[in-house]
């Protein structure tokens, strides 16, 4: 049989002789056929099956394609979608405690929040953060002035009054006791006063060290880098004068004006190194007199305008003691987290 085409894509066939020719074919369109086959191909899968089974009860039988592949990540996802909560409450139940320390710490970030992006939410937790803060400064102060009120290791009106008036009446007392041991001073100490005439800070310090002379009966030995004396008003300031002959060299003087204690215990002493006034001279020779042991160290402080008790070691051991009660409150603390995180933990 010889198949060839002709005009309008239909299909003849010419018979060999002698053979009986076979009915026609019936046309087969391309397309129809290909979406025909997977349904002759379902028809027949069901009609091999025995009448008892069903294709719905034998997966694999050709239907599991249809199932939803597992994914491998579901586990983890679930996971994740069961353990937000409790890391939100767990959040929840570890908010920070609005300590000093952690206010000082986070202020700057709410600040800079509330200036980078001034919304109304950022600006008023700045505002609530600042309130806090005064809150708890006044606070203190209430606690501190009921703590330390008669309190000698604390309170500072042990040391200098506070009111006014007793500040007045100290401030007399003091000077009072610091001018009789300065001129009981005079005959066991003298002064050292090396200055030049043409040095303008000399020129207005040597009135006070010649003032604390005159007053308090002191000697002073003025000397002159360059032989001259100072004159004031027309005449010589000092009446004890002399050229340096080699005592600025021996007391190692480099600048002035400067002046220097002199005990027959203690030798020479520097006692000032440029100007300074007569409140600073004062007290500065009765500091030297209490250092070199011509005077004892209680005479000295009824001259001080605080008196400084000696209660160091009272402040030691309470300072300790906070110290240790503050350890043993913050390993308690330490001991109740822990004990928190292991029973939520399970054993």
């Amino acid at each position: 049989m010889n198949i060839c085409k002709k005009g309008g894509g239909r299909r003849y066939m010419s018979v060999a002789p002698g053979r009986r020719a076979s009915p026609p074919l019936p046309e087969i369109h391309p397309i129809r056929s290909l979406l025909a086959a997977p349904a002759l191909a379902a028809s027949l899968l069901l009609n091999s099956l025995p009448a008892s089974a069903s294709i719905f009860d034998t997966p694999a039988g050709g239907w599991f394609w249809y199932e939803t592949v597992p994914d491998r990540n579901s586990d983890e996802k679930e996971t994740q979608e069961e353990q937000a909560p409790k890391e939100a409450r767990k959040a929840t139940r570890e908010s920070p405690e609005l300590t000093v320390s952690w206010l000082r710490r986070n202020a700057q970030r709410f600040l800079d929040a509330a200036i980078d992006s001034p919304t109304r939410e950022n600006v008023l937790a700045w505002f609530y953060v600042q309130r806090l803060m005064q809150d708890r400064a006044s606070a203190f102060a209430d606690a501190a002035q009921s703590a330390v009120a008669g309190n000698p290791l604390a309170d500072e009106n042990f040391r200098r009054p506070q009111a006014s008036f007793a500040q007045r009446e100290f401030d007399r007392n003091a000077a009072l006791e610091g001018d009789r041991i300065l001129r009981g001073l005079s005959g066991k100490a003298g002064l050292v006063f090396f200055f030049r005439p043409d040095c303008p800070f000399c020129r207005a310090m040597a009135p006070k060290v010649a003032a604390l002379s005159g007053e308090y009966g002191f000697d002073v030995l003025a000397v002159s880098l360059d032989g001259k004396n100072l004159i004031t008003e027309g005449r010589p300031l000092f009446r004890n004068f002399r050229a340096d002959s080699g005592q600025a060299a021996m007391l190692g003087v480099t600048t002035v004006p400067e002046l220097f204690f002199y005990s027959r215990e203690r030798g020479f002493e520097r006692a000032a190194a440029g100007a300074m006034t007569s409140g600073e001279l004062r007290d500065t020779l009765l500091r030297k007199a209490a250092e070199g042991g011509l005077i004892s160290r209680e005479e000295y402080e009824r001259t001080r305008l605080v008196i400084r008790d000696d209660r160091e070691d009272e402040l030691r051991e309470e300072i300790l003691r906070a110290w240790r009660r503050m350890e043993g409150e913050q390993t308690a603390g330490d001991a109740a987290v822990s004990g928190r995180t292991d029973g939520g933990r399970g054993k």
